[in-house]
This record gives structure tokens, sequence and C-alpha cells, in this order.
């Protein structure tokens, strides 16, 4: 299940390791108590002695206390809420799974097969099967595949909405993966692409034959996605649920990536 957050703020400092007392650019959104997540450490709200102005507890949760840039955004929350995160992912990947205790984006996690997933931040609404882009400025922001797009690529394995965080497969077996109109040759020994616009429901992913792959994506220019296999032939899904697009076929995905497309 996909995880509501609240929104992020920013260091208005850069900080040192023993700076237990700071300001930041908005408190509007920390209570005390609150956990306060950076990529690598955690800090525990003590007080708010003025709004923008936090004393906190360093290095909580087993982290260390770390130097930190000013306008590094961090992640706001109750113990209670990042533990959510941990019990909806056990519904994801089964009883036997391995994430941090703690996750926001960028977070790892990995099932009792040892297929990868990353913790993304939607930007807006995303079903389950959708191929996503993910950014490229250490946010993992993730919006719908399209040519238009470079980076890191995964498919999101839940119904997300915008502002909400959800995990996507970036390496393993994914037996749905939602392609755009035009990808029903697609075979085992073709290739996928970015499509040059999504379909409805936003899915931006286009399957082609290797021929195809010549004759289609290469003349329009569609980048083919490295990383990222189909395993079977196309094969068509129910058209009246709103969340298919009435093409779908498994892949294998290896931490797969859209190369920037060349121009003149």
């Amino acid at each position: 299940m996909a995880f509501t957050y609240r929104p992020t703020t920013t260091l208005s400092a850069a900080l040192n390791d023993t700076d237990n007392e700071f300001n930041v650019a908005s408190t509007t959104n920390i209570s005390v108590g609150d956990l306060l997540v950076f990529k690598n450490e955690v800090m525990q709200v003590r007080e708010i002695p003025v709004s923008g102005r936090v004393v906190v507890r360093r290095g909580y949760e087993g982290t260390h206390a770390l130097a930190h840039k000013t306008g590094t955004t961090f992640y706001i929350g109750t113990g209670e809420e990042f533990e959510r995160i941990r019990h909806s992912t056990l519904g994801l990947f089964g009883p036997s799974f391995k994430i941090p205790d703690i996750c926001v984006p960028g977070a790892r996690g990995f099932d009792a097969n040892g297929y990868e997933y990353i913790l993304v931040d939607c930007t807006a609404t995303i079903i389950p099967g959708a191929t996503v882009l993910i950014s490229k400025d250490g946010l993992y922001t993730a919006s719908v595949l399209t040519s238009a797009g470079a980076g890191n690529v995964g498919i999101l394995i839940e119904n997300a909405t915008s502002d909400q965080w959800a995990w996507a497969i970036i390496k393993g077996y994914y037996s749905h993966a939602k392609l755009v109109g035009g990808s029903s040759l697609v075979t085992s020994t073709g290739v996928v692409a970015a499509a040059s616009s999504v379909s409805t429901p936003a899915v931006g992913l286009r399957g082609a034959t290797t021929s195809e792959a010549w004759s289609t994506l290469i003349a329009s220019r569609l980048p083919v996605i490295m990383g990222m296999y189909p395993a079977s032939a196309a094969s068509t899904a129910s058209t009246s649920a709103t969340s298919e697009t009435g093409l779908y076929c498994d892949v294998w995905l290896e931490y797969p990536f859209l190369p920037r497309k060349m121009s003149s």
C-alpha cells in the first residue's frame, strides 16, 4: 500500500556533526517527537523554540551524527508512520523480505527471490505495471515514462497518487508490464522502448520485435531501454478495467535505464 507522506522541507544552513539546534525552511509540518530523516542520519525533534528552528537529538535509531549541506531535503514523520511502511511492504514482498528499518525515497528492498525494489516519490496517479522514470536529483521522484526522459527506470508494483511513496521493481521478473498500443507483436526476443506519448491509463512502455525496433523505433528515434527485456509475447488484458491498456508482457529487469536521445 502506497504511503502518503508529509511535505518535506530543507536545511537553511549547513550542519556539522555536533549541531543540535538549527534553522529549517519551515516547521509547519514538524512537531516535538517527530523524526527528521536524512539520507544517512535520523534525528528526533526535542523542541521547536521558534518558528523555523528546531532542537534535536542527533544520531537517532542507531545512525551516526554527520555533516549536512545547506538546502538538504529531509523527510518528516513519527516512528509509527515510518513503521507503517514496513507493515505495508509485507503484503507486497511476502513474509521473507529485507528493507531498512526506516524507509524514505531511495530505500531498497529485497523479496524472498532476491528481486530488488526501490521506494519512489510519485508525482502523479500511477497504476501498477506502469514503467516509471526515476529522477536524477537524489530525491527519487517518479513519473510515467516517455521518450522525452532519460535515466533510471523501474516498474511500479502498487497503486499510487501524487505525493505518495510506492515501491518499484528494478531487478527481477515482473509478469504484467503494461504496454501502449502498437505493442501487440512483441515477443520474448523483442525489445522495449519509451513511447513518444502515454496511453490511457498513463503508461509509456512500447514493445516491439527486433525488426520493428529497426523500422519503427529507430526511425521514430524512440530510445530502447537498456536492462529491461521482454520475457513473453504480448498478451491481451481486460480492456474494461480502468487500470488496463489492453496489452502487457512479462519482463526481466536488470537495473534498467533509458539512454538520452541524441540529436544533431
